[in-house]
């Protein structure tokens, strides 16, 4: 019964939004009741983050009409760009993306294998927050001033961040889940009460019934033979990946197996592939009417969806604990999750997909820091492009420039909800093929 139950457990959206928004609130506590240089991993993280945010409100407030008109009065002669169409806002966006991306690229280089908070250069990711706000401001305006020939190009570099973006946010959320079905079993097992077996399967079956209603979306509203086939090889991967994750060969060697994390998967490879359709409409008909009223809608309101996910694989990210030594006695050298669930619940913890970190760095790092800096430096490019509606500049024989979607964003988007299920059909995989170095 534990293992099943382990395997029907997935947060609802408004489960998910209460947690970010406790994140949100332990953090801000946080800000308030500690000094700003400190060796807190969860506080430094969220400090990170809360910039991050920041620099998207900017970006978000330099796509208005009113920024628009100020920044062409204050700006130099050899800024001023001649834009035909829609979207022309979407310069100031990247300059201000930009600027986060240097930000975080800068400090990721300087704080390269820092393994120990004793290190000299460990000061630089947990304190000087004066001079890295002020660094921060500085790159924004300074980017303002980049010449715009450049960002004719930086979009398609922001693909491949966003890209990468998706994938470890995949992952990230896979973790996630597994940290949700550890708590809700945890609960069932002290509590014993069925209340918690209710709200895994309700959270299962709502996943599953979102990944439903987004499939009928397209084959009822996009009916070329494009949107046919992407919809229909994400169904069969669907169906293909559901089947696998409850197969009973899975289930005994792998915890990441069940219907729960199948969904998770299912439902996030459907929402790649219904963006990358919808910011694409001019190749997708109705009938015989065209989609690009509907796809307008869509695009609009999509943009909310993807900046909520963001938010919540930086929220997680940035609060999440590391692997310590007793995890690795119990659950990395023969043991697994469920073990490390089962041990926590008998000395009255409740457990995560990983223990419980220690969050004062005294003697060391529990995070990579050049790697966190590069996972946001990445959500920066995913951030821009979604607020851009994922539009790529395209440079018109008079000079002139204009915002289009092209191919190669919405192959890129089909692609990782492939790749998705490939990570998750190998994570179910792996330890059939490699039962002795598989580590659960």
């Amino acid at each position: 019964m534990g293992a099943a139950l382990s395997c029907l457990a997935l947060p609802a959206l408004g489960s998910l939004g209460s947690c970010a928004a406790s994140c949100c609130s332990a953090a801000a506590c946080s800000l308030v009741c500690q000094s700003c240089h400190s060796n807190h991993a969860i506080l430094t993280r969220s400090l990170y983050v809360l910039i991050l945010f920041l620099n998207t409100l900017i970006a978000w407030v330099m796509m208005s009409d009113w920024a628009t008109e100020k920044l062409a009065s204050v700006m130099p002669s050899y800024l001023a760009i001649l834009c035909e169409g829609e979207h022309c806002d979407s310069l100031a966006a990247h300059k201000v993306g930009l600027s986060s991306v240097l930000f975080h690229t800068l400090l990721g280089l300087l704080v390269l294998g820092v393994r120990d908070s004793r290190d000299q250069r460990a000061v630089i990711q947990n304190g000087g927050w004066g001079i890295k706000l002020a660094l921060w401001l500085t790159l924004v305006v300074a980017c303002l001033f980049i010449p715009n020939e450049f960002f004719f190009v930086w979009p398609y570099i922001c693909l491949i961040g966003a890209v990468l973006f998706i994938l470890f946010g995949f992952l990230l959320l896979l973790d996630l889940s597994q940290a949700w079905t550890e708590l809700c079993l945890d609960r069932l097992l002290m509590s014993d009460n069925d209340r918690w077996q209710y709200l895994l399967i309700g959270h299962t079956l709502s996943h599953f019934g979102g990944a439903i209603a987004l499939t009928g979306l397209l084959y009822s509203i996009y009916k070329s033979l494009y949107c046919k086939v992407f919809t229909s090889i994400n169904l069969a991967l669907s169906v293909i990946t559901t089947i696998m994750c409850i197969l009973p060969a899975v289930q005994d060697t792998s915890s990441q197996s069940g219907l729960f994390h199948a969904s998770v998967t299912v439902l996030y490879s459907t929402l790649q592939v219904f963006s990358a359709i919808v910011y694409e409409p001019t190749k997708y008909s109705s009938g015989p009417e065209d989609a690009s009223e509907v796809a307008t809608g869509f695009q609009k309101s999509y943009i909310i969806i993807e900046l909520l996910v963001a938010s919540l694989v930086l929220i997680y990210a940035a609060s999440r604990s590391a692997p310590t030594e007793d995890y690795q006695q119990v659950g990395g050298k023969g043991g697994t999750n469920r073990d490390y669930s089962m041990a926590s619940t008998h000395h009255g913890e409740i457990a995560r997909y990983g223990p419980r970190e220690e969050e004062e760095e005294a003697n060391g790092t529990v995070y990579n820091y050049s790697f966190f800096h590069l996972l946001l430096a990445m959500a920066t490019m995913y951030i821009t492009l979604s607020m851009t509606q994922w539009n790529m500049i395209e440079v018109l024989p008079s000079q002139s420039i204009h915002m289009i979607h092209t191919q190669l964003e919405v192959w890129a988007k089909v692609v990782c909800s492939w790749m998705a299920f490939g990570l998750y059909i190998w994570i179910l995989l792996a330890p059939l093929f490699m039962p002795g170095e598989y580590l659960e």
